[in-house]
């Protein structure tokens, strides 16, 4: 499966998750970058457009639940 070019924001705690799934969307055609938690995706957020984001809703610092909330 390949994707149109986009930019995906991976957001999860557990780094074995961010990098797995940025290798499967690599290969896929996107173009990805990463976030350990809910604040550190607001803020990459603020600076940079993304056509998707794939949030863990439960991490340390701010939830996926607030973060979405607050973008």
């Amino acid at each position: 499966m390949r994707f149109k070019p986009c930019r995906i924001l991976v957001v999860d705690d557990g780094e074995a998750n961010r990098q797995l799934l940025s290798v499967v969307l690599k290969r896929a055609g996107a173009t990805v970058e990463q976030a350990s938690n809910g604040q550190e995706a607001v803020d990459i957020i603020a600076l940079r457009n993304f056509d998707v984001v794939l949030m863990d809703m439960q991490m340390p610092i701010m939830d996926g639940y607030t973060a979405a909330a607050q973008v």
